[in-house]
């Protein structure tokens, strides 16, 4: 089974229509914008209840009648829309496959979803950097704190008009991620795919554009 499409209504901050690829989907925006509530709005259609605190209620946008979540989900070449929607309330209604009064149950025999947090990364650290250029001080500021760490994996912006208002430059920053031992990967927002990068060679028509793009960089645990 896979998701292959998502249409929130007024659910908290968000009214949107998403279609996914196969394979590793990234959801990529500023802060405030709703990329963690449409993890919540999956985790609430699979298990009922949302993966922050709070009541069922409060999921929906301010001052609307409900919030509405439908997902298509593919089997065997068949995709079958999950509905659920709750009212501010806290009373829900689930629709499988056209059928009303749907259960719970019934949406698990279709989707599964297992919800990934900071709690459980242990001893991981995640370090997002949204700092429009700056990036080579904090990551140089950084380094000791990096390379003390197991595993770091690093959202970063990367754009080069930015770093050279900081005296920096692209190529400057990517050595020193790759100098740091991170793997780094171009996330494609055309294409919607991580690109692995062994140079900077694949994205310099971006960069040449003065184009903002987004690198996740992944720092395995270093031998001793």
């Amino acid at each position: 089974m896979k998701l292959v499409t998502a249409h929130l209504v007024d659910f908290r901050n968000v009214s949107a229509k998403l279609e996914f690829s196969p394979g590793i989907n990234v959801l990529v925006g500023r802060n405030g914008q709703g990329k963690s509530n449409i993890l919540e709005a999956l985790h609430v259609v699979a298990v009922g209840s949302s993966f922050r605190p709070g009541k069922l209620g409060d999921l929906v946008r301010f001052d609307q009648p409900a919030a509405r979540v439908e997902l298509g989900i593919e089997e065997a070449e068949v995709v079958t829309p999950v509905i659920f929607t709750v009212t501010p309330g806290g009373q829900r209604q689930i629709t499988v496959g056209g059928k009303e009064n749907g259960s719970l149950a019934e949406v698990a025999s279709h989707l599964r979803v297992v919800f990934f947090g900071p709690e459980d990364l242990g001893g991981n650290l995640v370090i997002k950097l949204d700092i429009e250029g700056a990036e080579v001080a904090a990551v140089q500021g950084m380094s000791h704190l990096i390379q003390r760490h197991g595993c770091v994996t690093l959202f970063t912006e990367f754009l080069p008009l930015g770093l050279e208002q900081f005296g920096s430059s692209d190529r400057e920053y990517f050595c020193l991620l790759r100098d740091l031992g991170f793997a780094i990967h171009h996330i494609n927002n055309r294409t919607e795919r991580l690109e692995p990068l062994a140079t900077i060679d694949p994205i310099l028509g971006h960069l040449e554009q003065k184009k903002l793009t987004n690198l996740l960089c992944v720092r395995e645990r270093q031998s001793s």
